[in-house]
């Protein structure tokens, strides 16, 4: 067996808490970080961003959000700890659902990418 997986929540989120049923059915055990409620520090975020390797880290913004637009993000081009620090002050803007398993981290959009950790 696997070590458990993270999966950082938003529990109004309707794909994250696909993410949630799925690995349940599994039978996979869930370490569950709600992430609006308990923040993410400046180090978590950038260790996230790092994890995540995105080519430009602010792919890591979730582009719909309200707080996107009031900061005018769209026409910045911003560094890996200048998006952490964005995430630490707006962790809304967290792209998700995010799962985590050991050192690899996926968005789980569609949910059913979960799986893939399960390999």
């Amino acid at each position: 067996m696997f070590t458990v997986l993270t999966l950082y929540h938003n529990p109004q989120d309707e794909k994250c808490k696909q993410v949630l049923a799925l690995l349940e059915d599994e039978g996979v055990e869930v370490k569950v970080i709600n992430y609006l409620k308990m923040g993410l520090t400046r180090d978590e975020a950038e260790r996230l961003l790092v994890k995540l390797n995105y080519p430009d880290p602010m792919m890591a913004l979730r582009t719909e959000e309200e707080d996107y637009k009031a900061l005018g993000l769209a026409s910045k081009k911003l560094s890996r700890g200048e998006v952490a620090e964005i995430l630490h002050k707006h962790p809304r803007l967290l792209v998700r659902p995010l799962v985590m398993r050991d050192q690899k981290i996926i968005v789980a959009d569609p949910p059913k990418r979960v799986l893939e950790l399960l390999d």
